[in-house]
Parts: C-alpha cells; sequence; structure tokens
C-alpha cells in the first residue's frame, strides 16, 4: 500500500508541473522534507555534481546532507516559492522552516524556528538530476537560532 501510495502522489506531481519540476518538488518534499532517502537513490544520477560550497559531492554526500538536516532539525519543510523550467534546468526559489530541536552545526538544541530563503538551480538529464547549485541563507539561519548570541545575553 505504501509503494501505491508513492507511485499516485509522485504521478500527481508529473501531472501538475513540467517533468522536471515534478523531480525536484519530489526531491525537495520527500528528500529533504521526510528524509526519504530512496527518493535520491530514485531521482538522482550516480554522476550527480554538487557546486554548493561545503558540501560533499555525489549520491552519497546528498544522502549525508539530509540526514544531518533531519538529524539536527525538526518540522523541516521547503515550500516552492517561484520557479522556472527550462529545457534541462530548472530554478526554484524555496522558503525554508525548521525547528532547532536538536544538536546541529556543533550548537545545542535551542526550541528556535528559523525561516530562509533557499535558491536552487537542477540541471536534469533523463528524468535524473545531474547537477546542482544551491544558495542556502545559512547566516539567517544561524541567527535565527541564536549562533551568534553571546552566553549569558538575553534575547
Amino acid at each position: 500500500a505504501e509503494e501505491f501510495r508513492h507511485f499516485f502522489h509522485h504521478l500527481i506531481y508529473f501531472k501538475m508541473k513540467g517533468e522536471n519540476m515534478a523531480i525536484v518538488k519530489i526531491l525537495m518534499d520527500e528528500g529533504f522534507g521526510q528524509a526519504n532517502l530512496k527518493v535520491v537513490d530514485q531521482y538522482v544520477s550516480e554522476r550527480f555534481i554538487e557546486h554548493q560550497f561545503g558540501a560533499m559531492g555525489g549520491r552519497d554526500g546528498l544522502k549525508q546532507l539530509i540526514s544531518q538536516l533531519y538529524n539536527g532539525v525538526s518540522d523541516l519543510r521547503y515550500d516552492l516559492i517561484h520557479s522556472v523550467e527550462h529545457e534541462d534546468m530548472v530554478w526554484a526559489h524555496f522558503q525554508a522552516t525548521g525547528v532547532h530541536s536538536k544538536p546541529f552545526m556543533g550548537m545545542p538544541p535551542t526550541g528556535r524556528t528559523f525561516v530562509i530563503d533557499v535558491l536552487d538551480i537542477f540541471r536534469i538529464e533523463d528524468g535524473l538530476v545531474v547537477e546542482h547549485w544551491g544558495v542556502p541563507d545559512r547566516f539567517a539561519a544561524m541567527q535565527q537560532i541564536g549562533m551568534f548570541e553571546k552566553k549569558g545575553k538575553v534575547s
């Protein structure tokens, strides 16, 4: 029943959006939002190249990133704000929200919510993501969870 639900869910995405945008939406909603690493195997090429600064490359690096986010942030969501699909490229603006509920980036949990903008570019070949460029507003996230506050200071 679970496999049928995923199949039906993916079919709806492909009907609502262009094929490449549907792949991106599934990857963000299910991969990043639910830590479903199976969608990485399903929609990301073995030749995947990550251009985002500081990120590990390849499919395994992407899985590790998703796991790190999921293990440090609860209620993680990526809401699509704007997107453009042209030929093999998808440009997307997401608004990411989450709660810093677990240790993350060397910082104990604060319980604070963050809302940041994420700009992504995906290149897709034969139904698989082969390249990604991403610019998450990390500074805003760190600021919102209190990473820059001095000890003893009440916010």
